[in-house]
């Protein structure tokens, strides 16, 4: 009778390690790292985007100064034997010269130069969503790593306990040696295997800390637990999120802004194929005639040289280019919405099947399993086999989890929406 109690003792502590999972990774932790931190330190620390600021920035301030006059000429000529000789003025020269460019040069300067900067700002935004994406990832590995670990710690305690009731009931005379030698191999298959996750662990924080900017080796603290909601983009189609895709990805407003700096390019190489004007006024005292020592000066800038056709057909090839590049982004941006889309459907069905159907019945099968095995009516190898079972539920949960918040990502980045998942729910 007292070894029978022992059993259930023991039994009931195994109990309370199998509910201990859930209530662990969902306890409440102000000292846990979010998402939210690492999208806001990746951000703030990148030397990239910063780098990619500072080219939009110098793109700002050619806009702002293209397409200006050029700057007047101003020559003075002398002749230092008119001084030598005592005379009371000197003999020289005073003009003042400005450079007008073709008609519609500067403006069509001024229209790519714009183009460029909108360019410059879109590659800005494409860095920043590329960061977020990569931050997105990363924290999802970290937490998968890092609940897979706390998972099997639990399975570990679990494996323990079975063999504390192996080694109860083989006290007690109702099992043979075979049940707690098998449970002892199993704890130490499953020690083995943690230091395998602990070792995912680690690589998961390096990669993490890495994007924060911070030594590889550096402690994290660990993640909040999933706080991600239900199937919000289960509600759009995908012609509906294309359609929003095509508006907002900064990939392809790059795409058209360099379309738009191509065609004021082949502006440019059409205007220069007009003449300049050169206007000038001067003071001239080697006349000796007082009435033509000042003159006004108009000339004519003739494009016969400087390859100015074949400027032209550059331009034109080049937009030819961009247009085909554009429309190779739009196709582009259209399969990797759909395709992100379907692996965060997939992956939502995942977890919900998971949920709602593996999950409870590998729980329910252990708790069956351990009470007929403390009444002899199964085997250690069962109860074994369940206990695996929920393992392996468990870490696929936590795999659906990470799958799904890595398609998240995806979805977000092919929508070119900062903002992740809520943003998009607002879509409604």
């Amino acid at each position: 009778m007292k070894s029978n109690r022992s059993v259930w003792i023991a039994l009931l502590v195994l109990a309370g390690v199998l509910g201990s999972v859930d209530a662990r990774a969902q306890a409440p932790d102000s000292t846990r790292l979010t998402l939210t931190d690492v999208e806001r330190e990746v951000l703030a620390r990148n030397p990239s985007l910063a780098a990619m600021k500072k080219a939009a920035e110098a793109a700002s301030a050619r806009a702002e100064g293209a397409g200006a006059w050029m700057d007047p000429e101003l020559s003075f000529m002398v002749a230092p034997a008119s001084l030598a000789a005592g005379g009371p003025e000197g003999t020289y020269r005073l003009a003042l010269t400005q450079r007008i460019a073709p008609f519609g040069r500067n403006d069509a300067e001024r229209l790519e130069a714009g183009a460029r900067f909108d360019e410059a700002s879109a590659d800005v935004q494409s860095a920043r969503l590329d960061l977020l994406r990569a931050a997105r990832v990363a924290f999802a590995e970290y937490r998968r790593a890092s609940e897979s670990r706390v998972a099997h710690e639990t399975m570990e305690n679990l494996a323990l306990e079975l063999r504390q009731v192996a080694l109860a009931k083989y006290a007690a005379g109702a099992v043979e040696q075979q049940d707690p030698l098998t449970a002892g191999v199993e704890a130490a298959r499953l020690a083995h295997h943690g230091v395998l996750l602990e070792s995912e662990r680690r690589v998961a924080a390096a990669r993490l800390n890495t994007l924060l900017g911070r030594p590889a080796a550096a402690a994290l603290a660990p993640p909040a637990a999933d706080d991600a909601g239900g199937a919000l983009m289960l509600e759009f189609d995908p012609d509906s999120l294309v359609h929003a895709a095509r508006g907002a990805r900064p990939e392809v407003q790059a795409a058209v802004a360099r379309v738009a700096a191509r065609v004021a390019q082949r502006r440019v190489a059409g205007a220069s194929s007009w003449p300049g004007l050169m206007l000038g006024i001067s003071q001239d005292r080697y006349m000796m005639d007082p009435r033509i020592q000042t003159s006004v000066e108009l000339g004519i800038e003739l494009p016969l040289f400087g390859g100015r056709s074949a400027r032209k057909l550059e331009a034109e090839a080049e937009i030819a280019a961009a247009e085909a590049e554009h429309q190779s982004l739009v196709l582009q941006v259209e399969s990797e919405v759909v395709e992100a889309l379907t692996r965060y459907e997939e992956a939502v069905h995942d977890l919900d099947v998971i949920d709602q159907g593996v999950m409870p019945a590998a729980g329910q099968s252990v708790t069956a399993l351990r009470a007929a095995y403390a009444g002899n009516r199964a085997s250690f190898l069962a109860l074994i086999d369940a206990s695996r079972s929920l393992s392996e539920a468990q870490r696929d949960r936590i795999d659906a989890v990470a799958r799904r918040d890595i398609a998240r990502a995806d979805l977000a980045r092919a929508l070119g929406n900062d903002g992740g998942m809520a943003a998009m729910g607002e879509m409604r």
